[in-house]
Protein backbone atom coordinates (compact mmCIF):
# COMPACT_ATOMS: atom_id res chain seq x y z
CA UNK A 1 0.00 0.00 0.00
CA UNK A 2 3.01 2.62 0.82
CA UNK A 3 4.32 1.46 -2.69
CA UNK A 4 1.23 2.20 -4.21
CA UNK A 5 0.67 6.02 -2.24
CA UNK A 6 4.49 6.64 -3.42
CA UNK A 7 3.40 6.12 -7.24
CA UNK A 8 0.22 8.31 -6.84
CA UNK A 9 2.55 10.67 -5.43
CA UNK A 10 4.69 11.11 -8.65
CA UNK A 11 1.69 10.82 -10.55
CA UNK A 12 0.76 7.49 -11.60
CA UNK A 13 -3.07 7.14 -12.41
CA UNK A 14 -3.87 3.74 -12.10
CA UNK A 15 -1.84 1.53 -9.37
CA UNK A 16 -3.45 -1.76 -8.16
CA UNK A 17 -1.80 -3.58 -5.40
CA UNK A 18 -1.00 -7.52 -6.24
CA UNK A 19 -3.17 -8.70 -2.80
CA UNK A 20 -6.24 -10.78 -2.39
CA UNK A 21 -8.90 -9.71 -5.25
CA UNK A 22 -6.67 -7.94 -7.35
CA UNK A 23 -7.76 -9.29 -10.50
CA UNK A 24 -11.21 -8.60 -10.54
CA UNK A 25 -10.10 -4.67 -9.94
CA UNK A 26 -7.51 -5.04 -12.83
CA UNK A 27 -10.17 -7.11 -15.20
CA UNK A 28 -13.03 -3.50 -14.13
CA UNK A 29 -10.09 -0.96 -15.02
CA UNK A 30 -8.53 -2.73 -18.29
CA UNK A 31 -12.23 -2.52 -19.74
CA UNK A 32 -12.63 1.18 -18.34
CA UNK A 33 -9.43 1.75 -19.89
CA UNK A 34 -9.35 -0.38 -22.77
CA UNK A 35 -6.16 -2.33 -22.41
CA UNK A 36 -5.05 -4.89 -24.42
CA UNK A 37 -1.72 -4.87 -24.10
CA UNK A 38 0.35 -6.58 -20.77
CA UNK A 39 4.17 -6.86 -20.51
CA UNK A 40 4.46 -9.24 -18.43
CA UNK A 41 8.37 -9.24 -16.53
CA UNK A 42 7.69 -11.48 -14.05
CA UNK A 43 5.89 -15.16 -15.87
CA UNK A 44 4.68 -18.00 -13.81
CA UNK A 45 2.12 -17.52 -11.54
CA UNK A 46 1.00 -13.28 -11.92
CA UNK A 47 0.43 -13.96 -15.94
CA UNK A 48 -1.90 -17.33 -14.75
CA UNK A 49 -3.44 -14.70 -12.24
CA UNK A 50 -3.76 -11.71 -15.12
CA UNK A 51 -5.03 -13.88 -18.16
CA UNK A 52 -8.68 -14.28 -16.69
CA UNK A 53 -9.11 -10.59 -16.10
CA UNK A 54 -8.00 -9.39 -19.76
CA UNK A 55 -10.43 -8.08 -22.23
CA UNK A 56 -10.87 -9.83 -25.38
CA UNK A 57 -8.24 -9.32 -28.22
CA UNK A 58 -5.82 -8.59 -25.58
CA UNK A 59 -1.65 -9.65 -25.87
CA UNK A 60 0.16 -10.55 -23.53
CA UNK A 61 4.10 -9.93 -24.31
CA UNK A 62 6.22 -11.84 -22.23
CA UNK A 63 9.63 -10.62 -21.74
CA UNK A 64 10.64 -12.01 -18.13
CA UNK A 65 11.35 -14.93 -15.80
CA UNK A 66 11.38 -14.33 -12.39
CA UNK A 67 8.58 -16.33 -11.98
CA UNK A 68 11.68 -19.18 -12.30
CA UNK A 69 10.06 -22.56 -12.66
CA UNK A 70 6.75 -21.93 -12.41
CA UNK A 71 4.43 -22.92 -15.65
CA UNK A 72 2.31 -20.59 -17.34
CA UNK A 73 -1.16 -21.94 -16.88
CA UNK A 74 -4.45 -20.71 -18.69
CA UNK A 75 -7.38 -22.41 -19.81
CA UNK A 76 -7.95 -23.18 -23.28
CA UNK A 77 -11.24 -21.88 -23.28
CA UNK A 78 -10.35 -18.50 -22.01
CA UNK A 79 -7.51 -18.12 -24.73
CA UNK A 80 -10.14 -19.06 -27.56
CA UNK A 81 -12.96 -17.29 -26.09
CA UNK A 82 -11.62 -13.98 -25.42
CA UNK A 83 -9.10 -14.36 -28.68
CA UNK A 84 -6.17 -13.81 -25.97
CA UNK A 85 -2.77 -14.47 -28.19
CA UNK A 86 0.79 -14.79 -25.75
CA UNK A 87 4.27 -13.31 -27.50
CA UNK A 88 7.70 -12.73 -26.69
CA UNK A 89 9.04 -9.75 -25.96
CA UNK A 90 12.54 -8.89 -25.96
CA UNK A 91 13.82 -5.13 -25.78
CA UNK A 92 17.11 -5.83 -28.07
CA UNK A 93 14.41 -6.18 -30.92
CA UNK A 94 12.54 -3.64 -30.45
CA UNK A 95 12.33 -0.75 -33.16
CA UNK A 96 14.15 2.01 -30.69
CA UNK A 97 17.50 -0.01 -29.47
CA UNK A 98 17.90 -0.85 -33.77
CA UNK A 99 17.38 2.89 -34.38
CA UNK A 100 20.91 4.72 -32.83
CA UNK A 101 19.27 7.73 -32.81
CA UNK A 102 16.10 6.79 -31.12
CA UNK A 103 17.93 4.60 -28.55
CA UNK A 104 20.05 7.98 -27.95
CA UNK A 105 17.33 9.74 -26.88
CA UNK A 106 15.46 7.11 -24.78
CA UNK A 107 19.03 6.89 -22.86
CA UNK A 108 18.81 10.38 -22.49
CA UNK A 109 15.04 10.05 -20.69
CA UNK A 110 16.32 7.17 -18.69
CA UNK A 111 19.39 9.12 -17.44
CA UNK A 112 16.91 11.22 -15.94
CA UNK A 113 15.01 9.15 -14.45
CA UNK A 114 17.31 6.63 -12.76
CA UNK A 115 17.95 8.47 -9.70
CA UNK A 116 14.36 8.33 -8.66
CA UNK A 117 13.76 6.44 -5.42
CA UNK A 118 10.90 4.95 -7.24
CA UNK A 119 13.43 2.73 -8.99
CA UNK A 120 16.13 1.76 -6.20
CA UNK A 121 15.53 -1.83 -5.58
CA UNK A 122 14.66 -3.13 -1.68
CA UNK A 123 17.31 -5.80 -1.07
CA UNK A 124 15.64 -8.66 0.62
CA UNK A 125 18.30 -11.50 0.77
CA UNK A 126 21.52 -11.61 -0.49
CA UNK A 127 22.76 -14.74 -2.66
CA UNK A 128 26.42 -15.35 -3.62
CA UNK A 129 27.33 -16.77 -6.85
CA UNK A 130 27.22 -20.85 -5.80
CA UNK A 131 24.09 -19.85 -4.36
CA UNK A 132 21.86 -18.72 -8.08
CA UNK A 133 19.51 -21.85 -8.15
CA UNK A 134 18.36 -20.36 -4.54
CA UNK A 135 18.52 -17.36 -5.80
CA UNK A 136 16.16 -18.16 -8.22
CA UNK A 137 13.67 -19.83 -6.06
CA UNK A 138 13.71 -17.39 -3.27
CA UNK A 139 10.34 -15.64 -2.48
CA UNK A 140 10.87 -12.21 -1.49
CA UNK A 141 9.11 -9.90 1.03
CA UNK A 142 6.96 -8.07 -1.36
CA UNK A 143 8.59 -4.96 -2.82
CA UNK A 144 12.15 -6.65 -2.19
CA UNK A 145 14.61 -8.72 -4.25
CA UNK A 146 16.87 -11.41 -4.38
CA UNK A 147 20.40 -9.82 -4.74
CA UNK A 148 23.56 -12.27 -6.82
CA UNK A 149 26.61 -10.60 -5.23
CA UNK A 150 29.65 -11.79 -7.48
Amino acid sequence: ASARDELARHGAQHVIVVEDGFESALGALAEQTGVTAVFDGVGGDVLSRVAPALPMNSTAYVYGFLGGPTPISVATALVLGRNLTLRRFANLESGTVKDPHRLAAAMSDIESLIDDPLFKTQIGKEFGFAQIDEAMAHEAVPGTRAVLLA
